[in-house]
């Protein structure tokens, strides 16, 4: 395999990993990047410590992915407020539920 088939394999390989939308676009830039830091170099030894040293490809995957974000970093202190007071709520609520059940009855 040459030094051009090692990148295109490995470019492949990562753009497997991505949603479809993203794949051509990631595996251009990819495939440009790589190649840019071959260079005139056209050993598949240097394109594997290239790809090497540019992670395996479940990692470079992850670089082009945006992150999971659950709640905006903005809205947290928000949010812990809400949570403390809804927290707050349900105690009050269960603890006049308890206090108005009526007792045990003896028999």
């Amino acid at each position: 395999m040459n030094a051009a088939e090692l990148i295109d394999t490995y470019v492949a390989d990562v753009a497997k990993r991505l949603p479809r939308r993203q794949r051509g676009d990631v595996a251009a830039e990819l495939r440009s990047i790589l190649l840019d830091e071959l260079g005139d170099r056209a050993d598949p030894a240097d394109a594997r410590r290239v790809i090497d040293a540019f992670g395996r490809p479940e990692e470079a995957a992850a670089r082009y992915r945006p992150p999971l974000v659950v709640l905006d970093p903005a809205d947290t202190r928000r949010f812990l407020h809400w949570s403390a007071g809804g927290l707050a709520v349900i105690w009050v609520l269960g603890a006049v539920s308890v206090a108005l059940e009526p007792g045990p009855t003896r028999s």
